[in-house]
């Protein structure tokens, strides 16, 4: 059998951390998700573009290697 080391970033390491405190924040203050929600503008949220919006932007932002043509 081929033994795979696995190198997990803090994040992965950790994600439990992240999550659990998320999901009993989320229970807790319902007020927060109205007030997100009263954030929309012509039918968007607000907050849901800007989250997109930086995704995509880090997704697509071009690299500056530069990467020769060869045949």
């Amino acid at each position: 059998m081929i033994a795979v080391e696995k190198n997990l970033s803090f994040f992965e390491s950790y994600l439990i951390i992240w999550v659990l405190p998320g999901m009993a924040l989320g229970r807790l203050s319902l007020w927060v998700a109205a007030m997100l929600d009263a954030l929309t503008l012509y039918r968007v949220l607000v907050y849901i573009a800007i989250c997109v919006f930086f995704m995509l932007y880090f997704v697509m932002k071009p690299s500056k290697k530069i990467y020769p043509i060869t045949d």
